[in-house]
Formats: C-alpha cells, structure tokens, sequence
C-alpha cells in the first residue's frame, strides 16, 4: 500500500445522515484491509469550505486523494465493502480514469415550510435557508431548521438548545432522533406534531420521535 495512488479517503455526509454513517462503517472495514490508508469524515454543513474545496454535489460522497490532496475519483451514494475496494485498487493500478473537473459549489436560496406554534394552534411558515454548498438534504435540512427555529409570533415546541442527532426513513415513516432536554409528556406530543407536519410535505405519514 506503501506506493500506491491513494493515500487517504475522505467521506464527505450530513451529520444527521443514516447513509452517511453507513458508509463510514464501509470504510473502517476498508482501512482494516488497507492498513497504510488514512480515512477521515467531513460533516459538510460544519467544514463548508472543505467540501467546497472538492466541489461536492452529493450526500453522502467518498473522496479517494493522493498525497498532495488531489481527487482521484469518487463515489457518491452509498456502496458496498466490495466495491469500495474494487475501486481503490483499479485507482492503484491505473485502470480509473482521472475524475473530471466540477464546476464550483454556488450558494443557494433554499425555502422550506416549517410548522409552529401561533395562538396555540400549529401554522405553516415559510422560511428562508442560504445554503452555502451544493448538496441537497431537504428533509434533514427542513428538520434541522425547524428544531432551531425562533421566529417572532410563533412559539417552538422544542427546547432551546434541540438538536438533531440521527433522521432515518422507512417507506412513509421518519424515526427522528433528537438531543434535547427532558419534557414532559404533552410536550413530546407537541414537538412529534410539529415534526409530522413539517415532514408532511415529503410524503412522510408518521414520526417516531427518540430523544436522548
């Protein structure tokens, strides 16, 4: 491993992301086998710069870089042990073509409805995101916001404080997994109706709330 091309992989996901943690599991069994490899993950709505450095577009994406730092290629989405490994040693033997040049990541103006507190009734209110990459996560995004949200004259079931830990998916369900203080029972009810709503608009029926 010592000559070959790829010296490190880097993962570039949500922090929230179940794929994202996925294929972080994917490539400790990768570095198990490749001993001499350095694998490092990159939260990309914290390090927005390194992930604009690399120009990426998808969540969750694997970097494979050289000593310099340079892309050789990358996968994006989420894949096997096997095929991670494939890839690497087609890098090593130069059977992969180079990866082509992105354009630049562009900040965007991203509008998502979230779903507070207003006299004591839940009421839709549109808000504005700046997304300073080019990867789209509605969902987790929408779910985020809404957690932080304080705007004026509306009221947040959340605690100050809220924030999310793990967002999975199955079929038209979401198990959302917050770390948020301890409240009581009318207010979880409260904040699983503020998470239903919000996540209403992508086609998700019902919410499992988990707090830790």
């Amino acid at each position: 491993m010592n000559n070959s091309l790829t010296k490190k992989i880097i993962l570039f996901t949500l922090s929230a992301c179940p794929m994202g943690r996925s294929m972080g599991t994917v490539l400790r069994e990768v570095a198990e086998l490749f001993p001499d490899l350095k694998v490092e993950t990159v939260y990309v709505e914290i390090q927005v710069d390194e992930a604009n450095q690399y120009r990426i577009k998808t969540n969750p994406t694997t970097l494979f870089v050289d000593d310099n730092g340079r892309e050789l290629y990358r996968l994006e989405g989420f894949h096997e042990t096997n095929i991670v490994k494939e890839t690497l040693e087609k890098i090593n033997q130069m059977k992969m073509d180079r990866a082509p040049e992105l354009a630049e990541n562009k900040e965007t103006i991203e509008k998502y409805v979230l779903y507070l507190l207003k006299d004591g009734k839940f009421s839709p209110v549109e808000v504005n995101y700046n997304n300073r990459t080019s990867i789209k996560a509605p969902r987790i995004t929408a779910v985020t916001l809404l957690v932080q949200a304080s705007i004026e004259g509306y009221s947040n079931p959340f605690p100050p404080g809220t924030t999310l830990e793990l967002i999975q998916f199955r079929d038209s369900t979401g198990i959302v997994m917050l770390k948020s203080a301890s409240v009581d029972q009318s207010r979880l009810e409260s904040m699983k109706e503020a998470l239903q709503l919000t996540l209403s608009q992508f086609s998700i029926k019902e919410v499992e709330l988990v707090l830790t």
